[in-house]
């Protein structure tokens, strides 16, 4: 028996379909090693328009927001009542939510600011929390949410797309980071 079985909850895409744009490449899977992600990327990345609006995937409460590290994009990160939070890295502005808030599904979070430098996208992460792995969001998403991005993952163009041609690609042992 899995004792770290997880309630059921389904993620909403974190961005409307229609804003999801394929200048760079569209969308960057889960498991690519590649760019900064030697041990594989641990989230799915979005294409956006500047000012496109960045959506919780799920209910929860607001865990972080601040600075990521990286590139010096901002980072939102929401728990869940199930053992997951999600998270949010990217160049974003008009942050809506704040440390100990509630949001829902839907809920607009931020709004998508074009990066100085960098890949222009919104990084969502899906963290297992007990034990402390990043998984595929696209195994939690609604069967509504898994049809849309395989439409948007159809269009996708990225330089590792023949050594990790799924939306999903595995993590080596030890997981993605």
């Amino acid at each position: 028996q899995n004792t770290y079985a997880a309630k059921p909850f389904e993620l909403a895409i974190p961005l409307a379909k229609e804003d999801v744009i394929f200048e760079h490449g569209g969308i960057w899977p889960f498991g690519v090693k590649g760019g900064e992600h030697p041990l594989g990327h641990p989230g799915i990345d979005f294409e956006a328009r500047e000012g496109t609006p960045i959506l919780a995937a799920a209910d929860g409460i607001v865990g972080f927001t601040g600075e990521s590290g990286h590139h010096k994009y901002k980072t939102i990160s929401i728990f869940h009542e199930n053992n997951f939070d999600t998270y949010y890295t990217g160049p974003m502005k008009g942050i809506k939510v704040g440390k100990g808030g509630r949001v829902k599904q839907g809920d607009v979070i931020a709004y998508y600011a074009l990066p100085e430098a960098g890949w222009p996208s919104i990084h969502l992460g899906l963290q297992r929390k007990v034990p402390d792995e990043a998984v595929c969001p696209v195994d939690y998403f609604s069967e509504q949410a898994k049809k849309e991005i395989e439409e948007l993952f159809a269009k996708a163009f990225y330089n590792e797309q023949k050594e990790f041609p799924l939306l999903c690609n595995p993590c080596p042992e030890g997981g993605c980071r």
